[in-house]
C-alpha cells in the first residue's frame, strides 16, 4: 500500500516556507487509530511536506490533524519515507485525548492539573477506579508555575445533546470501551492516549449519566422547577419548605430531578449558600407582588386582628360567590344560546346540501353569499365561545383566592365542580362548532367540484367554447454535434460544465451532487426533490434545465389540492363536441409539441415535466396514466379521448414535494418506482458567479448521448455490484428482512429497487470512487431504500439502530447520518419513525 492516512502535527518548516517536515503520532486504518511505529512507518516517524505546508503552518501549535501520505521517490528530504501535500491536510473532528487523574475534579472547581497541555478539542478523564468521563472541552489555566486545565461540559450542537452535557451531566464510560477505540502513542509524542469515533464511545446502554453541575447551577435549577410558587409559600428563613415545594412538582420523579432535590438539601445545609439563597427570595418579598404576601403574613401572627380579619374576609368573600353565582348563572346562559346557535348552523348546513340537488336546474347558483354568511356567523360563535373561556378563567382564577380561608373551603370545591361541568360543556361546544365547520366544508366543496364539473358544459351551451386548434408551445431546440467519447473523462467534462453553468445562474453544488442529480433524473421516469419550503427545490429543477440549454423543454404544472384523475392534469373527452377538452395545465399542449417533433425524425433532446407541490393531492390518482410507463425503456401510447399521445422514452417527470399536515404521503408503490432527492437547508446557496469561459461543454446534447452517459445500461450490459458493495448491500436487506419479533415490522426491499440500486451504482460508481469505494452505494441507500423505511413503536426502533450499525460498518456515512436524524425525530414523536422527519 504506497497511500495511507495518518494523524500528525507540526514539526518544523525548512528555510521555503511552502516545505516542512510533520510528526507522524497515529494512522486511521479503516476507522480505527493504529500506533505509529520504527517497524511500520519509518524511523524518523516524520514526513516531508513537499508544498503547500503554509497550509498547515496556519495551524494551531500541536494541533493534530490528519493528512494522506505516499512512499518518497526523492531524496531531498533526508531519512523521511513518506512525503505528502499540505492541502491535503484536514482538522481532526472525531479524536479526544485521554488524560489520566486520581478522581474527576470537584464539580465547582473542574480544574486538572496536566504534565502536558491537551492536543485535542475535546477529552476523557479516566481516574483510578478504571471508569472513564467525558466528553469534556477544556481551557488554559495558568496557577503559578504548574499546567492547570478547566473543564468545561460540552452544551452545543448534537455532542453536547447526546453526551447529557445540555443537563450539566457527564457521561461515565467503562476503560474497555475506552480502550478498545483508543492507541496508545509512541515516546516521541510523550506516552499521550487518542481516543477515535467519539459519537460511538459516548453511546449504547454500558454507558451511564452522572451529576456534574456545581452547586450555582443546581441552585438555578431548583428556582425554575419552583417557578411563581417562591415567594408565596415559603419565608425568608426557612428554606425547608423550598424543597418540599419542589418535591410537589409533577416532574419531581424523573430521575434528574430528584437527584439535583436532593443535592440541593446538601447545599442550602452550607451556611456559605444560605445567604445566596435567601438573596433570591428577599428579592421576591420586596416586589409587589411580595410585599402583599408579607403583609398578610404579618396580619395573621398578630393576635388581635384575626377575627376581624376572618369576619371582613367572610363578608367579602360571600359576597364574591353571590355575584360568581351570577355569573354562572350567564353562562350557563349563554351556553343554551350556544347549542340554540348549533341548531341553526345544522338547519343552514341542510339548506346547503338542498342547494347542492339544484345545481343541475341553476348553474347560476352562487355558494359564495351563503358561505359568506355562513362564516361571519362562526366567526360570531367564535367570539362568544372566548368571551365564554375567558369569563370562565378570571372567575376560576378569582375562586382560587377562597382557598385562603378554611371556613368556605368546601364550598369552593363545590363550586370548582360547577366550574369543570361548563368547562366539559364548552369543550363539547368547541367539538360542535369544529364539526358543523367540517361539515359546511364539505358541503361547499362538493358544490364548487359539481359547478366546475359543469361549467365545460355551460360554456359549451353558452357558445364560449373554442373549437379551433390549441396553440402548441415552441420547444425546439438545436441539438450541439456530440463528438466526445463515451468514457469518464466526458461524463467529468458535462458535469464540471452543468456545475459551472449552475454557478453562473447563482447556484453552488459539488461534483457528487451534480452527478447524482444527472443520473437520478437520466435513470428513473420520475425523481422527487423534497424538503422544507424554502430550500429551492423547483428553483433548482428549473436551474437544471436551463444548465443543460433546456429551458424551453421544461413544461411546469401547478398541481392543486383535490385533484382526482387524469382529466385534472390532461383533460377529458367532451360529449357535446366529440372532443378532447385540455385541463388548463397545458400539459396537453406540451405532450402534442414533443409528439409533432417526433414526427420530423429530427434529433431530439431531453424533455422534463416539472410536478410543482406534487403532493398536495394524492399523485396515484391523477398520475395514474404514467404509473404503468415507469419501467418502460420505449416509446409509449397513452390513450387520449378518442386518439392517443406518444410518450417518448427521453421524457421525464421531476416533481416537488413537501410534508405537513397540508399534503398526501407518497404511497409504497410510488416510492418503489422513484427517486427520492432530499434538499437540505444550506446545502444549495449562493456564490459569486464565475467566467463564462469555465464551461467546457456546449448543450443541449442528444437525449441518446445523455442516456449513454449517465441513463440505464442495456440489458447486455446489466452492472453488478462490486465486493464492497454487494457485502453492504446483502447486510442492509437482511438487517430490514429480519422477522425476528422484537424488530417491529420487517421491510423487503423489491427486485425493482435492486436493479434501480444496481443501474446506479454502475454509472456513478467510476464518477464517485476517488471520495470512497462505496460512495455511490451511499447515494443510492438514501435515495432508494431509506424512503421505504417507515415503521412505529420501540421496537421498530430497534431495527433502525441496527440498521445504523449497519450503515456505519460498512462505511455508509450519509446514510448513517440521515438514518440518526430519522431516529431522534422518531424518538421525539411517541416513537413514530418516517424518512420524511425534517
Amino acid at each position: 500500500m504506497t497511500e495511507r492516512i495518518i494523524i500528525g502535527i507540526k514539526h518544523s518548516p525548512k528555510n521555503n516556507p511552502t516545505v516542512g517536515l510533520i510528526s507522524a503520532i497515529a494512522e486511521d486504518i479503516n476507522g480505527k487509530l493504529s500506533s505509529i511505529t520504527d517497524d511500520n512507518f519509518c524511523p524518523s516517524r516524520k514526513v516531508f511536506i513537499v508544498a503547500g505546508y503554509d497550509e498547515i503552518d496556519k495551524l494551531q501549535e500541536n494541533e493534530l490533524f490528519q493528512i494522506k501520505v505516499e512512499i518518497n521517490q526523492q531524496t531531498q528530504s533526508g531519512p523521511c519515507k513518506y512525503k505528502a501535500f499540505g492541502r491535503n491536510a484536514e482538522k481532526v473532528k472525531d479524536i479526544a485525548e485521554v488524560l489520566y487523574a486520581n478522581s474527576l475534579p470537584d464539580r465547582n472547581s473542574r480544574i486538572l492539573e496536566v504534565n502536558e497541555f491537551p492536543v485535542t478539542k475535546y477529552i476523557f478523564i479516566q481516574t483510578e477506579s478504571n471508569d472513564c468521563y467525558g466528553p469534556f472541552d477544556w481551557e488554559k489555566k495558568n496557577i503559578k508555575d504548574e499546567k492547570t486545565i478547566e473543564l468545561k461540559i460540552i452544551t452545543s450542537g448534537g455532542l453536547g445533546k447526546n453526551s447529557g452535557g445540555v443537563s450539566r451531566q457527564v457521561c461515565k464510560i467503562p476503560q474497555s470501551k475506552i480502550n478498545f477505540n483508543s492507541v496508545n502513542c509512541g515516546d516521541n509524542f510523550g506516552n499521550r492516549k487518542l481516543a477515535k469515533n467519539i459519537y460511538n464511545i459516548i453511546g449504547g446502554p454500558d454507558v451511564s449519566l452522572e451529576e456534574y453541575a456545581n452547586d450555582k447551577e443546581i441552585i438555578e435549577e431548583i428556582k425554575k422547577m419552583a417557578g411563581d410558587s417562591l415567594g408565596r409559600t415559603i419565608d425568608k428563613k426557612n428554606l425547608d419548605q423550598l424543597i418540599a415545594l419542589v418535591n410537589n412538582k409533577k416532574d419531581s420523579a424523573l430521575p434528574l430531578n430528584k437527584s439535583r432535590i436532593l443535592t440541593f438539601g446538601k447545599i442550602i445545609a452550607n451556611s456559605s449558600y444560605l445567604t445566596e439563597v435567601n438573596e433570591v427570595i428577599e428579592s421576591y418579598l420586596k416586589s409587589p407582588a411580595g410585599a402583599e404576601v408579607l403583609e398578610i403574613y404579618v396580619q395573621r401572627n398578630r393576635e388581635k386582628y384575626i377575627d376581624k380579619l376572618r369576619g371582613d374576609k367572610e363578608i367579602e368573600l360571600g359576597t364574591e360567590v353571590n355575584f360568581r353565582k351570577n355569573e354562572l348563572q350567564q353562562i350557563n346562559n349563554s351556553i343554551e344560546s350556544l347549542k340554540k346557535e348549533k341548531l341553526d348552523l345544522s338547519d343552514k348546513i341542510e339548506e346547503i346540501k338542498r342547494a347542492q340537488r339544484d345545481v343541475q336546474t341553476n348553474p347560476e347558483f352562487d355558494i359564495e353569499i351563503i358561505s359568506k354568511k355562513h362564516q361571519e356567523r362562526i366567526a360570531d360563535l367564535n367570539h362568544q365561545t372566548t368571551v365564554a373561556e375567558n369569563r370562565l378563567a378570571e372567575i376560576k382564577g378569582r375562586i382560587g383566592k377562597l382557598s385562603e380561608v378554611d371556613d368556605i373551603q368546601k364550598s369552593v370545591i363545590a363550586k370548582q365542580g360547577v366550574l369543570d361541568h361548563i368547562q366539559q360543556q364548552i369543550e363539547e361546544k368547541k367539538k360542535d362548532r369544529d364539526t358543523i365547520l367540517e361539515e359546511s366544508r364539505r358541503a361547499e366543496d362538493d358544490i364548487r367540484k359539481k359547478l366546475r364539473g359543469m361549467k365545460p358544459y355551460v360554456d359549451h351551451l353558452n357558445g364560449s367554447f373554442s373549437e379551433g386548434e390549441l396553440d402548441k408551445p415552441d420547444i425546439k431546440v438545436s441539438c450541439v454535434e456530440f463528438n466526445g467519447k463515451k468514457d469518464i473523462h466526458t461524463q467529468r467534462l458535462i458535469i464540471n460544465s452543468i456545475k459551472n453553468g449552475l454557478s453562473l445562474l447563482g447556484r453552488s453544488l459539488n461534483d457528487q451532487e451534480v452527478a447524482n442529480l444527472l443520473i437520478s433524473k437520466q435513470q428513473s421516469f420520475i425523481t422527487f426533490f423534497a424538503g422544507l419550503p424554502g430550500v429551492g427545490k423547483t428553483s433548482m429543477c428549473k436551474l437544471m434545465a436551463n444548465a443543460e440549454g433546456l429551458e424551453k423543454r421544461l413544461h411546469s404544472v401547478s398541481v392543486a389540492r383535490g385533484w382526482t384523475s387524469s382529466k385534472d392534469i390532461l383533460g377529458f373527452h367532451n360529449p357535446l363536441n366529440d372532443k378532447f377538452q385540455p385541463a388548463s395545465t397545458g400539459m396537453y399542449e406540451f405532450l402534442s409539441a414533443i409528439n409533432a417533433e417526433l414526427k420530423t425524425g429530427d434529433k431530439t433532446t431531453m424533455s422534463y415535466i416539472l410536478l410543482d407541490e406534487a403532493n398536495l393531492s394524492s399523485i396515484e390518482h391523477y398520475w395514474s396514466a404514467f404509473m404503468g410507463m415507469t419501467d418502460a425503456i420505449t416509446d409509449q401510447n397513452l390513450p387520449i379521448g378518442q386518439g392517443s399521445l406518444v410518450i417518448p422514452r427521453n421524457l421525464r417527470f421531476l416533481a416537488t414535494i413537501n410534508y405537513d399536515g397540508t399534503t398526501e404521503p407518497l404511497s409504497p408503490r410510488i416510492l418503489d418506482r422513484a427517486a427520492v432527492i432530499v434538499m437540505r437547508p444550506g446545502e444549495i446557496v449562493p456564490r459569486q458567479s464565475i467566467d463564462e469561459s469555465a464551461l467546457q461543454q456546449a448543450f443541449p446534447i442528444h437525449s441518446e448521448h445523455m442516456d449513454s452517459l449517465f441513463g440505464l445500461f442495456n440489458e447486455n450490459e446489466t452492472p453488478e455490484f462490486e465486493a464492497g458493495e454487494k457485502s453492504a448491500i446483502e447486510a442492509i436487506a437482511e438487517v430490514l428482512r429480519n422477522s425476528s419479533i422484537d424488530k417491529g415490522r420487517s421491510i423487503h426491499i423489491s427486485q425493482r429497487k435492486m436493479n434501480a440500486i444496481r443501474q446506479y451504482c454502475g454509472r456513478a460508481r467510476p464518477i464517485m470512487r476517488s471520495d470512497g469505494e462505496v460512495i455511490a452505494l451511499d447515494w443510492a441507500v438514501i435515495q432508494h431504500i431509506l424512503p421505504q423505511v417507515t415503521g412505529h413503536g420501540n421496537k421498530f426502533g430497534n431495527r433502525l439502530i441496527a440498521l445504523k450499525k449497519c450503515f456505519e460498518d460498512h462505511d455508509l456515512e450519509k446514510s448513517a447520518d440521515y438514518l440518526d436524524q430519522m431516529i431522534l425525530s422518531g424518538k421525539n414523536n411517541l416513537h413514530s419513525y418516517e424518512f420524511f422527519c425534517w
